[in-house]
């Protein structure tokens, strides 16, 4: 664990969480190709010289994690799903909000921590995670989840005793030969962006529109600015910068395909954004364009 997660290039997050269909640990390796490191997670038995290597699983690593990450943050977004898991059975509205605000600062921190405070999460949370035909099982320790909210009183003693909670994550492979590119699937993606968010949809016009004030004279300062749309001058200030998302970024969120944790209120909470595109994406968890 400690090489995995402080001395590698890049950590392996899922170490020892995944497994394929057959039952088999799906293993971190990587290769380098013009320079270029690819990490992957791969059946075990793909590491034995004296298998059959034709029916083994071989993932993309990022694409794999950015999978998880997602379904995890989905159910930490949850709200009605998230009680009814925690179990709140008399609830009292202070702990049940409480144990909400805990969900959403859990899941900004699961998105946006680096990949050392990842792992600990993710192995703290998640048990298991099974590749089965056309699907990702992911086994949520409710008990640890119930811990990392503080969520502990007033739950039931139902909840107490379930052990897991179980999340599906459809998804299709597009393989040549033992190579495999994971791809969520439609009806998985409209569950979590079924249709643009509104208010993000908003902001992000609202920006734009600002920007365009200010370059065209209109407004000679950012306090210029302020007085003319009726705002703060910081509050412009936090919504100048996202007028300079990368154009696929924002095409992404006028499409509704952005993950599901980036809300306007967590893009606000962001400031100040990277001003390099590659930053962007990373930061706000998006698809890299030509990325494996």
């Amino acid at each position: 664990g400690r090489h995995l997660t402080r001395n590698a290039r890049e950590a392996s997050l899922l170490t020892g969480l995944a497994f394929d269909k057959t039952g088999d640990r799906l293993s971190p390796s990587h290769a380098v190709k013009n320079g270029r490191r690819y990490r992957y997670y791969i059946s075990h038995r793909l590491m034995q010289d004296t298998c059959n290597k034709g029916d083994g699983w071989r993932l993309p690593a990022r694409a794999l994690e950015q999978a998880v990450i997602e379904a995890l943050c989905g159910l930490l977004r949850d709200e009605q799903r998230l009680v009814e898991q925690i179990g709140a059975s008399s609830p009292d509205a202070t702990q049940i909000r409480h144990a909400l605000t805990s969900a959403e600062e859990l899941a900004d921190r699961l998105f946006t921590a680096s990949s050392d405070e990842q792992y600990r999460l993710l192995h703290r949370l998640i048990t298991r995670i099974d590749l089965a035909h056309g699907e990702l099982r992911l086994r949520v320790d409710r008990p640890a989840l119930i811990g990392a909210l503080d969520a502990g009183q007033g739950r039931s003693k139902d909840h107490e005793a379930g052990g897991a909670i179980d999340l599906i994550i459809p998804f299709s492979l597009r393989r040549r030969g033992v190579e495999a590119r994971l791809i969520l699937s439609a009806r998985d993606r409209a569950s979590h962006t079924a249709a643009p968010d509104p208010v993000l949809v908003q902001m992000i016009a609202a920006a734009h529109r600002a920007h365009q004030i200010l370059i065209s004279g209109e407004a000679a300062s950012i306090n210029d600015l302020a007085e003319i749309t009726g705002q703060h001058p910081s509050d412009i200030t936090r919504l100048m910068h996202l007028a300079y998302l990368a154009p696929d970024i924002i095409e992404a969120i006028l499409d509704g395909r952005q993950p599901t944790e980036l809300t306007a209120q967590r893009l606000k909470r962001l400031y100040p954004l990277p001003t390099d595109w590659s930053e962007q994406r990373q930061r706000l968890g998006m698809t890299v364009p030509g990325d494996r």
